[in-house]
C-alpha cells in the first residue's frame, strides 16, 4: 500500500503567524498575545496554529531565533578583545532596546519563569549559544595573550548582559544605552586583567 505524506505546512501561513505575532508584541506586549487574538489577525485557525506551534512562547521563541543572531564568535571577530567586547555589546543594546524585544521581553520572562520546558528550550537553543559565544572570543584573547586564560567565562557573561536584564525588567533603574555598554565592558576587562594598549579604563566611559 502506498502512503502519502499528509499536506505541507504553508509558508504563507507560517509568515502571518509571525507578522501578526510580532504586530501584537509591538502593540501590547506579550501579555496582550492570546491564540484566538493571533490566528483572527493572521487570518487562519486554532488548528491551524497548534499543528506548528505547542504555545504562543514556543512561538516567541521562534521569532527570537529568526531576528537575532547567536553565532556571535563568528559574526564579531576583530583581534582584539576590547573591539570585540564592544561589537558584542553594542549588539546587545541593539537587542534589548528595539521596540519588539523591549515591550516583549518582561511578559516573556514571566512565562519562563512558570513554564519549566520553555525556560530549558530557551536556555539550550538561544541563551547558551551566545554565552559559548562570548567565551570563544574569551578563548581566542587568551591565545593572543591579551588575558591569562584562568578566567570565568560564565562570571563574564553576567557581567556583559545583567544589566541590560535588570533595565528592561526595572525601566525606572535607567535606560539601556551607550553609556551601559562601555561600563559594562570597562567592568569585564577589569575583571579579566585586561591590558591592552587601546584600554583606558579613566575614559572608557563617555560623557553623558
Amino acid at each position: 500500500m502506498m502512503y502519502l505524506p499528509g499536506r505541507p505546512k504553508s509558508t504563507t501561513v507560517d509568515a502571518a503567524l509571525t507578522q501578526a505575532a510580532q504586530e501584537i508584541l509591538m502593540e501590547d506586549g506579550y501579555e496582550g498575545l492570546s491564540v484566538d487574538g493571533l490566528v483572527k489577525r493572521a487570518g487562519t485557525t486554532r488548528p491551524t496554529f497548534y499543528r506548528r506551534y505547542p504555545d504562543l512562547g514556543a512561538l516567541a521563541l521562534e521569532i527570537l531565533l529568526n531576528r537575532y543572531a547567536i553565532e556571535l564568535d563568528q559574526v564579531f571577530d576583530t583581534g582584539n578583545l576590547s573591539r570585540d567586547l564592544l561589537a558584542v555589546q553594542h549588539d546587545q543594546l541593539t537587542f534589548f532596546t528595539e521596540p519588539l524585544v523591549y515591550r516583549a521581553l518582561p511578559g516573556f520572562f514571566a512565562t519562563l519563569r512558570a513554564d519549566t520546558d520553555l525556560r530549558q528550550s530557551f536556555v539550550d537553543r538561544f541563551v547558551a549559544p551566545r554565552r559559548q559565544a562570548t567565551a570563544l572570543i574569551l578563548q581566542r584573547a587568551a591565545c593572543r595573550h591579551e588575558i591569562s586564560r584562568d578566567f570565568d567565562a560564565n562570571w563574564i557573561c553576567d557581567l556583559l548582559t545583567g544589566p541590560f536584564i535588570l533595565r528592561v525588567q526595572i525601566p525606572e533603574v535607567g535606560p539601556p544605552d551607550a553609556n551601559l555598554v562601555y561600563a559594562t565592558v570597562a567592568a569585564a576587562l577589569a575583571a579579566l586583567g585586561y591590558r591592552g594598549i587601546d584600554y583606558e579604563p579613566n575614559v572608557c566611559i563617555p560623557e553623558p
